[in-house]
């Protein structure tokens, strides 16, 4: 029973085909996660900072499924992207990655389950568990 529950935390969790945005200004760490995602069977939008990212959105939003985006970039974070963003598409699902600890109103947007949390250095087996549970929050 022990070694079942071991093997299901290190698995990688498969997507549907749903559409992810990923939002990272590292150009290393961005094709990263997007070569991830694809083969974990999503769809991947990218884009290099906050303004891009929006551009993307206003033309998609309809097909987004989930936003991954770093928190500090050049231009626009994460978090005032995340404002935009949930301002125009309330029901948006969102995961902040960041280096640094979440602090202030980034805290209270997790805290009411607003958004969820990523910690990097991430590794794909946490991060494809983490698009899993946060693409099933809300799903009935």
């Amino acid at each position: 029973m022990a070694s079942e529950i071991e093997n299901r935390k290190v698995m990688k969790v498969k997507g549907d085909g749903e559409t992810i945005l990923v939002v990272e200004d590292d150009e290393m760490m961005r094709k990263a996660v997007c070569e991830i995602l694809e083969e974990l069977n999503y769809n991947v939008l990218a884009a290099e900072d906050g303004h891009k990212a929006l551009k993307i959105f206003n033309r998609q939003k309809a097909k987004i499924d989930l936003v991954i985006a770093d928190l500090v970039m050049p231009k626009m974070g994460g978090e005032e992207l995340y404002k935009i963003m949930r301002e125009k598409s309330p029901e948006l699902k969102m995961l902040i990655m960041s280096g640094y600890p979440p602090k202030g109103e980034t805290i209270e947007q997790l805290d009411r389950g607003m958004c969820s949390w990523l910690q990097k250095p991430i590794d794909s087996v946490t991060l494809s568990q983490s698009i899993k549970e946060s693409l099933q929050q809300g799903a009935s």
